[in-house]
């Protein structure tokens, strides 16, 4: 959906610069280590390189403009965008909620799911719920990586 909307290039360029691994060749993959099931088939030596860059991620608070980016995309793809002046109206209190959130959550995959939830900007218990449902499942792939390294 995003991919169809602005194109990959803004989402690589300008909502996280993301790190090589999270663009896998296997689409499939794309999200495995954020968001998605980690399986056990695995390789050692690249759990343990995928585990140091979700871990440097993971402990990485979002900065004002990846924040700006990321809700700019959403409001592209919401079917009542807000303009200009509300957006911005918006923005700062919600980065003064959520600027500690972790810059791992600011991906395609919470992107997509934010701007699916209803037609108009999300709310803040909105980003919150899924943005804690997304760090469950973060949390949860970092455990499983390490018990492959172990």
């Amino acid at each position: 959906m995003l991919k169809s909307s602005i194109g990959d290039n803004y989402i690589k360029c300008h909502v996280v610069e993301l790190p090589n691994w999270f663009s896998m060749h296997n689409k499939q993959m794309k999200n495995q280590f954020i968001i998605g099931e980690i399986t056990n088939g695995i390789e050692v030596s690249e759990a343990k390189d995928s585990l140091k860059n979700l871990e440097i991620l993971y402990h990485t608070s979002v900065d004002y403009q990846v924040f700006i980016d990321f809700f700019k995309v959403i409001n592209l793809l919401i079917a009542k965008p807000l303009n200009q002046k509300n957006f911005h109206l918006k923005m700062k209190p919600l980065y003064a909620l959520f600027k500690n959130y972790s810059l791992i959550l600011f991906n395609e995959q919470t992107c997509k799911e934010l701007a699916i939830l209803s037609p108009f900007f999300p709310s803040a218990y909105d980003i919150d719920k899924v943005m804690t449902n997304n760090i469950q499942k973060i949390t949860k792939n970092i455990e499983l990586l390490r018990e492959i390294i172990l």
